[in-house]
């Protein structure tokens, strides 16, 4: 019984530090890269599929703009490239894009399922990249 009210407050303490991020109208939390992508970007936020299209077209098959950007986009880009290769099963069995919440990012179903089972590599990785998020939230208070 201890080890379940471990995982609820565990479960607790997850939620109160995602309720501390600041989330956007569109109910994600801005990232190292909002302002990078927002400068190639504009008029796209609140828009998910034309960000991605956008994001793709005029920085990521851009190896040149890729270089431009921000030092704390570079990083956070490693660490989701990492996130996504230390999570794969995670991810596919618990939040391909079909099965997470309207409005809910990878992270952030991760970061909600992780509690079930988890991978060490892959809950490390989550772990980093919402620190990573918390910070880039601090400047925008």
């Amino acid at each position: 019984m201890e080890v379940d009210s471990m995982k609820v407050i565990f479960f607790a303490f997850l939620l109160i530090q995602a309720a501390s991020l600041n989330f956007s109208s569109v109910g994600y939390a801005k990232n190292p890269c909002t302002d990078d992508y927002n400068k190639y970007c504009e008029g796209t936020e609140g828009k998910p599929k034309q960000r991605r299209t956008c994001v793709k077209e005029k920085i990521l098959d851009r190896p040149g703009v890729l270089k431009t950007l921000s030092a704390e986009c570079q990083q956070f880009r490693a660490e989701m490239k990492d996130l996504r290769q230390d999570c794969s099963d995670e991810i596919a069995k618990y939040c391909s894009v079909k099965d997470r919440k309207p409005g809910e990012n990878l992270i952030q179903c991760l970061d909600r399922r992780l509690p079930e089972k988890s991978d060490d590599d892959c809950e490390k990785d989550v772990r980093q990249a919402l620190n990573l998020i918390k910070k880039a939230n601090q400047g925008a208070r």
